[in-house]
């Protein structure tokens, strides 16, 4: 019964689909029916995803947030930024190779966010 809103929207360079319509597909072929989910494609950033899931449903309810593990934490931040309070975490792991400098790159990004508020 849950309803899965699938964001993102930088469009692949080969194939020109989004984040959100290569999640569609992945879950389709996993056997979760397309009227289960909502796609919100024009996110360029975690900032936009949650904004515009934020007009999509009420951040008071609570949502099941699926991320790649090292992204978590400042996904959660944003989210609680727009508003969101009942956030359940449901992270993806990745490989042990690429997650410290995946962690390196999320820690950069949040740093960014904090000197753009100065």
């Amino acid at each position: 019964e849950a309803q899965l809103i699938l964001t993102g929207g930088n469009a692949d360079d080969v194939s020109g689909r989004t984040e959100a319509a290569v999640m569609r597909d992945i879950l389709i072929d996993r056997g979760v029916t397309e009227d289960q989910m909502i796609l919100e494609d024009q996110a360029a950033s975690t900032k936009d995803n949650f904004r515009n899931t934020a007009q999509i449903i009420d951040p008071d309810r609570p949502v099941v947030l699926i991320s790649s593990n090292y992204h978590m934490d400042r996904a959660v931040q944003t989210a609680k930024r727009s508003g969101f309070s009942d956030i359940m975490r449901l992270p993806a792991p990745s490989s042990f190779l690429s997650y410290g400098a995946n962690v390196m790159s999320e820690v950069v990004l949040e740093l960014n966010e904090l000197t753009l508020k100065q």
